[in-house]
């Protein structure tokens, strides 16, 4: 990622990329839709990978996990499973507020090619906004899901929350 992002040449002024940190030029270069969802879906799978492990050994530990019934289940999968649920916070926490504040890219955004930024300066939004963009998707949801179909047709491709926070998803 970090070789990617500063292969652009330099600009003079500002030692970082001409082309990184540029604001979007409207109606070019906006994320597709599609693209977001993989990208979104993508990062769910990875960051719900120790809650399964977790899940898988709760279950074969005697577990009846979606009965809801743990009696028989072991001390070990029991502790398994909550050691892989606490991971899967930290690493969602990591990859969608911290990376994507920081960079613009969760790791699915960064292999899909897209970047996350403010509309106005092109710059990604800092931990901070990212986590209020993340507490606005209720937006999205709220009105049978719709929000998140807004890129469909949106000039911009901004969901709900994006125009909230004045953000968009863009190519790179």
């Amino acid at each position: 990622e970090p070789a990617r992002m500063w292969a652009a040449d330099f600009d003079a002024t500002s030692q970082r990329p001409a082309d990184y940190y540029r604001a979007p030029v409207p109606g070019r270069g906006y994320a597709q839709w599609i693209t977001r969802v993989v990208a979104a879906l993508l990062d769910w799978v990875i960051v719900a990978v120790p809650v399964l492990i977790g899940q898988m050994v709760l279950v074969f530990s005697g577990g009846q996990f979606g009965l809801g019934d743990l009696s028989d289940a072991s001390t070990f999968g029991l502790v398994a499973y909550v050691v892989g649920a606490v991971i899967t916070i930290g690493l969602g926490f990591y990859n969608v507020i911290i990376r994507q504040g920081r960079t613009g890219q969760t790791w699915a955004k960064s292999w899909m090619s897209i970047r996350l930024v403010g509309e106005t300066d092109g710059q990604p939004l800092g931990p901070g906004r990212t986590f209020v963009r993340q507490i606005a998707h209720i937006l999205d949801a709220l009105p049978c899901y719709v929000g998140f179909l807004w890129p469909l047709w949106d000039n911009k491709k901004q969901t709900f929350a994006d125009k909230v926070m004045s953000s968009v998803v863009v190519a790179t």
